[in-house]
């Protein structure tokens, strides 16, 4: 179960990495967002690959011992999966408005 898990995992990396190279939710920093490219199906990959990315550095974060804790390795990996969460949130927000 565990490797098919795994593997899954592994999947959804890959075409979560290959959908963001296509999908216009991801832009550059400062870049405009082009609303009209985006589509039903570029949202619900951004979506998705935004859950995987935020469950993956949920994880990380809970496996860290107590005594290893640091303000990098925990509040800023927090600020920067709230980052990219809010990154999709936001852009899928402006959509609907």
């Amino acid at each position: 179960m565990k490797k098919i898990t795994l593997s899954l995992i592994l999947v959804c990396f890959s075409l979560i990495s290959q959908s963001q190279n296509k999908n216009p939710i991801y832009n550059s920093f400062n870049e405009p967002i082009n609303f009209a490219a985006i589509k039903a199906n570029d949202i619900i990959e951004a979506t998705a690959s935004v859950q995987v990315e935020t469950d993956e550095a949920i994880n990380q974060i809970i496996q860290i011992d107590n005594e290893q804790r640091t303000f990098d390795n925990t509040f800023v990996a927090i600020d920067n999966l709230s980052a990219n969460l809010s990154d999709v949130y936001n852009t899928i927000y402006l959509l609907s408005s």
